[in-house]
Formats: structure tokens, C-alpha cells, sequence
């Protein structure tokens, strides 16, 4: 689930990146918006499980983005993929 709060004050987005993935113990936010550096938005798990990290982004602009998962497999806001990366528009 992804959560998108404009700033009043800047010409930014700030993002809220959620997932729900069982038995994952890390996960990543990555995308062009960090240069698909997976140590840039670390995911933190919140006490029911759920993994999430927030970053602020550029309003009105378009970012492909994955999860990395256990710093091994990918995911994309719509579930398991090889060969396709998750668009966001700001």
C-alpha cells in the first residue's frame, strides 16, 4: 500500500511505502528516485509485521520503484514479479 501526503510549504511529496510480506525479515524501497540503492530507504518493521519506510519525493512526477526483499528477491506494489518495475506518480 502506498500513502502520499503533499507538503503545503515545498513542491514535495512525502510517500509512505507499506507491505505485508510474512516471514520477510528486511526489506528495501528502491527505485530511480535513489539510484536502485538498496541502503538507501530501508523498510522497518512495525510490531504487527508490516514493513514500511517513507521518503519524500519531487510533486508531480513519475519514479519507477521495487521492493527488495531480504536483500535477495524482488516485489512490486502489486505482488511478486521478475520482469517489471512499479510506476508511482507524485
Amino acid at each position: 500500500m502506498i500513502k502520499q501526503r503533499t507538503l503545503k510549504t515545498r513542491p514535495v511529496c512525502k510517500v509512505t511505502f507499506e507491505i505485508d510480506e510474512p516471514g520477510v525479515e528486511a526489506a528495501s524501497v528502491v527505485g530511480d528516485f535513489n539510484g536502485w540503492d538498496a541502503l538507501a530507504h530501508p523498510m522497518r518493521k512495525l510490531k504487527d509485521g508490516r514493513l514500511q519506510a517513507t521518503v519524500e519525493l519531487p510533486s508531480e512526477e513519475r519514479f519507477h520503484f521495487r521492493y527488495l526483499l531480504d536483500g535477495g528477491s524482488w516485489r512490486n506494489e502489486e505482488g511478486p514479479t521478475h520482469d517489471q518495475n512499479s510506476v508511482l506518480h507524485t
